[in-house]
C-alpha cells in the first residue's frame, strides 16, 4: 500500500475530524483538551499543506516536531502525567520522516509499536499477580499470559529483595519482545514469507492488548496503591 495515499487520507480525516475532537476535548477537560485538540487541527493543515505545496523540507519537519511534541504534552497531563505517553512521539513522527527524509517501509512502525507494548506490558505486569489474572480470563488470551507467568513464577522463587522487580520488569520485557517480534519472524521465514511479518507483527499486538486489558482489574487495583507515574 502507497504510503503517501494512507498518509494523505489519515490527514484529511485528522482534519475534518478535529473540530468535533476539540469540542469533545473542551468537554472533558477544559483548556487543556482545547490546547490538545488545537495541535491536531495545526497537524493536519501542515500535513495537508505539505501533501500539496513544495514547502521546504525544514519547515514541514520543524513544524510536525513542534507540533507534536506539544501535543504529547498535553496529553502527557491529560492522562495524569504517565510518562508512556510520550512514546506515541516516535508514532506520529514516522510519516513525516518517510515523506520528507528517508523512505521507511511499514515494518519499522510495527517494529517501533512492538517495542512500545513490550516496554508498557512489562512495566505494569511488574506490578500485578499475572499468574492470578491469567487463570481468571479466557482460555485463549491465557495461552499469551503463559510465558509471563512462567517468568513470574522464575523470578519469585529464585529473586529476592529490591532487585526482584527490576528481574521481573526485563523478563517481562524480554519475553513481549520475543512474542511480539521473534515469533512472527520466525514464522515468516518458515512460511518462506508466504505469512508477511507485519501482519503477523499486528495479530500479535492485537492479541496482547486484549490479554492486558483482560488484567485491567487487578493493574487498577494496585494503582490504588500508588501514586501512577508510568
Amino acid at each position: 500500500m502507497d504510503i503517501i495515499f494512507v498518509y494523505k487520507v489519515i490527514l484529511l480525516l485528522l482534519f475534518f475530524s478535529a473540530i468535533g475532537i476539540t469540542y469533545l476535548l473542551r468537554r472533558l477537560a477544559g483548556h487543556l483538551g482545547m490546547a490538545l485538540g488545537a495541535t491536531i487541527i495545526l497537524m493536519g493543515i501542515v500535513g495537508i499543506i505539505d501533501s500539496y505545496t513544495p514547502l521546504p523540507t525544514s519547515v514541514i519537519i520543524g513544524s510536525f516536531a513542534v507540533l507534536a511534541s506539544a501535543s504529547i504534552a498535553f496529553a502527557y497531563f491529560l492522562v495524569g502525567k504517565r510518562l508512556r505517553v510520550f512514546l506515541l512521539l516516535g508514532a506520529l513522527m514516522f510519516p513525516i520522516v518517510s515523506l520528507n527524509v528517508a523512505p521507511l517501509p511499514w515494518s519499522v512502525f510495527f517494529v517501533y509499536c512492538a517495542v512500545c507494548l513490550a516496554i508498557v506490558n512489562a512495566y505494569d505486569y511488574a506490578k500485578i499477580n499475572v499468574t492470578s489474572c491469567m487463570r481468571k480470563t479466557k482460555a485463549f488470551l491465557a495461552i499469551f499470559l503463559r510465558p509471563f507467568s512462567v517468568i513470574e513464577s522464575l523470578v519469585s522463587r529464585n529473586v529476592k529483595g529490591a532487585h526482584s522487580r527490576l528481574m521481573l520488569t526485563s523478563g517481562y520485557f524480554a519475553v513481549g519482545l520475543l512474542m511480539l517480534l521473534g515469533v512472527p519472524f520466525l514464522l515468516s521465514q518458515l512460511s518462506n514469507l508466504f505469512l508477511q511479518f507485519e501482519g503477523l507483527v499486528l495479530v500479535m499486538i492485537i492479541i496482547l492488548v486484549a490479554a492486558g486489558r483482560e488484567c485491567r482489574s487487578e493493574l487498577r487495583g494496585s494503582q490504588g496503591n500508588k501514586t501512577p507515574d508510568h
